[in-house]
């Protein structure tokens, strides 16, 4: 997943049935890690991947009390970096899969010029 700011959850929907099946997303939310009010981390491991490796400052988790999305940790990315997880999945053929995000604006630091994209997809894209 590429410049994923917040993934609450993500589910499989078989078609032609009304279940659904959660896959595990590791640190989900951000909330595995124990962050106090105004904590930083750029530690995103062991979780999530990284463009340039992991603790390299150019993403991030901060604990910000009432941002829009649920929870109080949540991801920041600098410009052209990316996160993802292998989820060590195999696509099923005629099911629909989903994957749910929640995306805030920070005050002071998002532009009009920012943007966001979010992908499932396997090793051969």
């Amino acid at each position: 997943m590429k410049n994923t700011h917040l993934i609450p959850f993500l589910s499989v929907l078989s078609i032609g049935s009304l279940w659904s099946a959660p896959i595990n997303v590791g640190d989900s939310s951000f909330e595995g890690n124990t962050l106090d009010s105004g904590g930083w981390s750029n530690d995103l491991s062991p979780e999530w991947s990284e463009t340039g490796g992991s603790n390299n400052a150019s993403g991030f988790e901060e604990y910000i009390p009432g941002f829009s999305a649920q929870g109080t940790d949540h991801l920041g990315l600098n410009s052209g970096h990316s996160v993802w997880q292998d989820l060590g999945e195999t696509y099923q053929a005629d099911t629909v899969y989903t994957l749910t995000i929640a995306v805030g604006n920070r005050a002071g630091q998002t532009t009009a010029e920012n943007q966001s994209g979010y992908s499932l997809r396997s090793s051969a894209g």
